[in-house]
């Protein structure tokens, strides 16, 4: 029966007899030595696979260094900038009192004051709020940049285990070549 279906999906019996033609003809110890190659070419790729993860791994933790940096900065000139914010309202409002107090020909020059601290209030909060979205992406990127480490670092563990696997095998298979037991 098996025979008969074979010759039906295209095999031809061998001139010699039994067995058919177009049918790989290999000894053991060739299909061992062929396993060793092919082993060694998933070898080098899954190794080329871990080297790249690796790599990304480490650009992105410095990408997330440079961030943190920036963000410290940024936190550090909000800080600043919400400090003289809070000297120029003081001053605003001492401003206001003698505003109320002056007489005519003083109050333009103490508006204009006050038009000033204004301005250095509105500059500061304007400041304020572009260090805060800026630290807001920073922080999402860095966050979307552990998750990517995190997902490479998993992948390189499961990388290793195969690669350490196929070593074992490689191994294994090109000992019994070498003890000629194929």
């Amino acid at each position: 029966f098996l025979e008969r279906k074979l010759v039906e999906l295209g095999f031809k019996p061998s001139d010699a007899g039994g067995g058919f033609s177009g049918v790989a003809s290999i000894s053991p110890k060739e299909a061992a030595q062929q396993a060793v190659t092919g082993m060694g070419k998933s070898k080098t790729t899954l190794v080329a696979d871990k080297t790249f993860l690796t790599s990304e791994n480490s650009t992105l933790s410095t990408a997330n260094s440079g961030l943190t940096f920036t963000n410290d900065n940024l936190a550090a000139n909000t800080s600043s900038r919400q400090l003289q914010n809070t000297t120029y309202i003081a001053e605003r409002q001492v401003l206001y009192t003698n505003l109320a107090a002056a007489d005519a020909a003083d109050k333009p020059a103490i508006q204009a004051q006050i038009d000033a601290k204004n301005s250095q209030i509105n500059a500061n909060n304007s400041a304020i709020s572009s260090n805060t979205s800026t630290i807001n992406t920073n922080n999402a990127t860095i966050g979307t940049n552990n998750a990517k480490i995190d997902t490479n670092t998993t992948a390189i563990g499961a990388l290793t285990t195969r690669i350490g696997g196929l070593d074992g095998q490689i191994v294994n298979v090109q000992n019994d070549i070498n003890n000629n037991v194929y």
